[in-house]
């Protein structure tokens, strides 16, 4: 600013100052503005009034007695209080030609206004100087100035002197001002204000005999201070809360700036004004408190202790918590501090390593069961042909389809890997479920099928067995060195182009190298037989060289046969073999052409080295194909090896769809049944099942997803052809389509469509065995409603065993490497207090997904007993009753926090500065509900004699006889003693908690 004037009333001054009295002032305070001295508005606070003390008003009070009003410009009355004490005065919406109030702080807006009616000296018209920000110390009026600036220094005549003044609450009872989304603070501070053995430690003072200024995990005891003062304000009377520069206005709401300041100060995350979790705070709050008032002066290094072997558990629970308390020891941890015992174990059988520890903690955070999963339901379809079986799961809504098929693995009992997860729709594969995709992106209207498969290490095996079995051919051709077949073949061909063509892996399928490999090797057949075929010039001994070739005994006559460059001239796809040398070069370049399809293949292979997941849709034969026709029932998922052969997938079929084959029931010999059949047949026979299949043409697609399309149905596969209706020759082994494999046409993840014709599915097929599957649904709890979960119900699932996620695997020191392994907490040691949070904001790291979970939590207000759960129970029982709730209402996008707190015995509401005291039990227990603060029924702190009232006294201070109070009462200050407190040791104090 500019300049600033001050106005001095006759309070602080004989008579109203002079001009030039107001020049000096405001050169005073000009000075002090532009030093650079000044960023927040508490700085301007300060400064200023030391300022107009030296000036002219030797007598004003100190600042934390006054506050400062904004007053509007016409008239003079007052605005608002400025309350932003950390941000400058432009944050506080102060700007040019503005007028800053300075008042008692004992006076409310209503009490400032009523005072400043009618005071002339407000209504001076401002400066003219640019920017001016005048600062008033008044009220200025003769009559009201006086009464005003006296109460300040004797607040007992201001008291009495103005009636509206004289309020009468309950101690803790005061509402926390709102400094700009703190509602989370004063959430947590409301509940930790009611934590009897918590507040009365620091409001009584006797937390200094213990802080430790020196520890660099603390705030060097500044927080501890500051949260003494706070609870002093808020449960002291009004003497200690006016002088703790606080309480505003008479309705006894507190304002914590200095609290939310020194805060932001050591914990940047709570630096500013933006929201914040409550229990965040808490955890922050207890921690900090605890490493300020730490008795470890030096912390000593402790290892990671685990239970030994043959150990019991009392005796590593108290080593361990002997341990932790070497380091960690102040009245915080010995109210909030308890100790769980972590059991993680290796998921590798062969491993068996198992990590037994005890910890501490001080906020027990646990799910809500069922809010956090989701129930997916599926259809388990196993391999051996059986009926599918329905089911369903549980699984966090956080977790990815990788982790789903996991635990489904382990459900049913295969192998890991050996499940195919995929959503059906109209009987055909819709989609196959992507492992790092999210469950809940799985609709309740999906129709998830799991689908066993071959494992991995049995294709594996069978394709080496394959590989083994099949010797490489000997024909006796051997190409000379430096002999280019290539360059040679394109001679021969009718066009150089396909040679191009078929040599190229991205241009040509498989299916059209070998058609021409056979054409080929048929064209050689024919040359060979030509009588000029062989080179009657060479002796008889050189037919086995090099371009010779026997007639292997015919005798036919020259005259009957043709010559080579006749039989040239009438193929359509060679030529120009005219000589036997020619003969002799197609002879190498056919050898060389089968050599590098094989090779093309080989090289193929390694893609499909854990073989392919195909579907195969069952459809009736027609002469359309699309996605919208009958389906003969539900797909089917194989795993097939690369070297599977069509008819070695026809017999494959044939067993799994041996169930809804009626052979045996209508055969081609009639009164013989199945098992008959099977005697007779003999070793090596095709079953009925694999001669019904044999019959029914295959088509296949390479597409992953179907098609929409009815304009193909997909090319043939086998030696049967689709349209051939009317044809009924089984297929053969020795068929050259049925040694195609499956597994390098079809591709991953591509259609087999098995075309039947009507009457072979009328009289062969059952499609209603075949849709049939087995119930194994979970039973539903009344006629279908869900069952209300509890506090305890949370706890159980807690302490239930579950298997970490890839993202937080342990690392097993026996097998040297990172593993998903089985973790299980059990709670050991229940504390005197304890602090319970459930978890309603859900966030996962792979998904990046959050949601906010307003199930309701049914927990009692009186009598929560967790012996069940506990398992140490040595002399205390683990008893608890509610007298804190913090509670989070609204989103993620934005919301509330409230509390509910038990003050001398009722339920009050606190939001806040607004306080309600007519709340009723069944109030506080709501799907709001967000941290839980329990007390223990026989708590040692209390009933030991270690709890301090605010009085300095023995006992709490929401004793009967000081619940009534006036704002004007003094206390018993004189009457103060501090007892010394007990002294407690490691061991005496672990004998208190179970």
């Amino acid at each position: 600013a500019d300049s600033v004037q001050a106005y001095v009333g006759p309070s602080v001054g004989a008579n109203k100052p002079s001009r030039g009295d107001r020049a000096a002032i405001r050169h005073e305070l000009l000075d002090l503005w532009d030093d650079g001295g000044v960023r927040t508005a508490a700085d301007w606070h300060v400064r200023a009034v030391d300022a107009l003390r030296d000036a002219a008003a030797p007598r004003l009070p100190d600042p934390e007695k006054l506050r400062l009003w904004r007053l509007r410009m016409d008239g003079g009355d007052v605005e608002e209080e400025l309350v932003d004490w950390e941000g400058s005065l432009t944050r506080n919406r102060v700007g040019r030609n503005e007028r800053i109030l300075l008042a008692p702080r004992r006076l409310g807006l209503a009490d400032v206004k009523a005072a400043l009616h009618g005071d002339p000296a407000l209504s001076v018209e401002p400066s003219a100087s640019a920017g001016a920000i005048m600062p008033y110390l008044g009220p200025a009026g003769p009559d009201t100035a006086a009464n005003l600036m006296s109460s300040v220094s004797d607040p007992k005549t201001s008291a009495s002197s103005s009636e509206p003044l004289r309020k009468k609450f309950r101690r803790g009872r005061r509402g926390l001002g709102n400094l700009g989304n703190t509602c989370f603070m004063n959430s947590t501070l409301q509940c930790l204000a009611h934590t009897d053995a918590l507040r009365d430690h620091f409001a009584s003072g006797r937390f200094k005999e213990d802080l430790n200024v020196d520890n660099p995990l603390g705030t060097g005891g500044q927080l501890a201070t500051e949260f003494a003062s706070l609870m002093g304000q808020m449960w002291g009377d009004d003497d200690d809360a006016a002088s703790g520069g606080g309480i505003y206005g008479s309705g006894g709401v507190v304002y914590p700036r200095q609290f939310k300041y020194t805060l932001g100060k050591h914990a940047e995350q709570f630096m500013g004004y933006d929201q914040h979790d409550s229990q965040e705070l808490a955890t922050y709050l207890l921690d900090a408190l605890h490493e300020d008032t730490n008795r470890v002066r030096s912390k000593p290094y402790t290892p990671n202790r685990e239970q030994e072997e043959g150990e019991d558990d009392d005796t590593a629970a108290t080593k361990a918590w002997g341990l932790h308390r070497l380091r960690e020891d102040s009245r915080v941890t010995d109210s909030f501090m308890g100790q769980y015992k972590s059991v993680v174990t290796c998921p590798d059988n062969d491993c068996g390593r198992v990590s037994t520890t005890f910890d501490p903690y001080m906020v027990l955070s646990v799910q809500i069961p069922g809010s956090t999963d989701k129930a997916v339901k599926y259809t388990y379809v196993p391999i051996d042909g059986g009926r599918p079986v329905r089911r369903e799961t549980q699984i966090p809504v956080s977790c990815d389809v990788g982790a789903l098929q996991r635990k489904i693995e382990g459900e049913v009992g295969v192998g890991a890997g050996d499940l195919c997860l995929v959503d059906i729709w109209s009987n055909e594969v819709y989609s196959y479920l992507d492992t790092k995709s999210c469950v809940d992106r799985i609709r309740d209207s999906d129709d998830v099928y799991a689908f066993q498969l071959e494992s991995v290490s049995k294709i594996r095996a069978e394709a080496a067995k394959q590989e083994d079995a099949e010797p490489e051919v000997e024909d006796g051709v051997v190409c000379p060195e430096g002999f280019n077949w290539e360059m040679v073949l394109k001679k021969f061909v009718s066009s150089q182009q396909i040679i191009y063509t078929l040599m190229n892996p991205a241009r040509a399928s498989h299916e059209e190298r070998l058609n021409f490999a056979s054409k080929l090797d048929k064209f050689v057949d024919l040359c060979k037989s030509c009588f000029d075929a062989v080179n009657h010039d060479k002796p008889e001994d050189d037919d086995i060289q090099f371009g010779s070739f026997r007639t292997n005994g015919r005798e036919d006559s020259d005259d009957e046969r043709m010559s080579l460059a006749e039989r040239s001239e009438m193929s359509s796809s060679f030529k120009n073999v005219n000589r036997p040398e020619d003969l002799a070069n197609l002879v190498i370049c056919a050898h060389m052409f089968r050599k590098a399809v094989g090779d093309m293949e080989k090289a193929k292979a390694a893609e499909f080295a854990d073989g392919a997941t195909i579907q195969v849709v069952l459809k009736p034969a027609s002469s359309a194909s699309s996605i919208s026709e009958r389906k003969l029932g539900g797909p089917l998922l194989l795993r097939v090896s690369p070297s599977l052969t069509v008819h070695g997938f026809r017999r494959i079929l044939a067993a799994r769809l041996s169930r809804a084959l009626k052979v045996g029931r209508n055969t081609s010999a009639p009164g013989q049944n199945r098992d008959d059949a099977s005697a007779v047949r003999p070793a090596g026979a095709p079953t009925p099942g694999e001669m019904v299949l044999s019959r029914i043409p295959m088509t296949y697609t390479r597409n992953r997803y179907p098609s929409y399309s009815s304009a193909s149905r997909g090319r043939q596969i086998g030696s049967l052809d689709v349209t051939e209706s009317a044809r009924r020759v089984p297929a053969h082994p020795d068929d050259t389509e049925e040694k195609e494999t499956v597994c390098r046409s079809v591709g991953n993840q591509g259609t087999v469509n098995l075309h039947w014709p009507r009457e072979l599915a009328s009289s062969h097929f059952d499609e209603h065995e075949w849709d049939r599957y087995e119930e194994a649904l979970p039973k539903r709890n009344g006629a279908g409603g869900d069952k209300t979960v509890t506090v305890q119900d949370c706890i159980d699932k807690f302490c239930s065993k579950e298997q970490l996620d890839e993202s937080e695997m342990w690392y097993c020191n026996r097998c040297r490497d990172h593993v998903r392994a089985w973790k299980q907490f059990h709670l050991y040691r229940a504390p005197p207090f304890l602090v319970i949070h459930l978890k309603r904001f859900s966030y996962s790291s792979s998904t990046h997904y959050r949601t906010k979970i307003d199930t309701l939590v049914d927990f009692p207000l009186e009598g929560l007993d967790l012996t069940e759960f506990v398992m140490c129970k040595k002399s205390v029982s683990p008893i608890y009753d509610c007298y804190a709730v913090s509670n989070h209402y609204g989103g993620l996008g934005g919301g509330h926090y409230t509390a509910y707190a038990k003050n001398n015995g009722a339920w009050c509401s606190f939001d806040d500065s607004s306080v309600n005291e007519n709340v009723s039990d069944k109030d506080v227990v709501s799907n709001a509900a967000y941290v839980l603060y329990y007390k223990r029924r026989d708590d040692p702190i209390v009933d030991s004699g270690g709890g301090w009232g605010v009085n300095g006294t023995k006992g709490t201070v929401t004793a009967p006889e000081h619940d009534e109070m006036d704002i004007d009462s003094t206390g018993a200050d004189s009457g103060r003693t501090n007892s010394p407190m007990e002294s407690e040791t490691i061991d005496n104090f672990a004998g208190t908690f179970c």
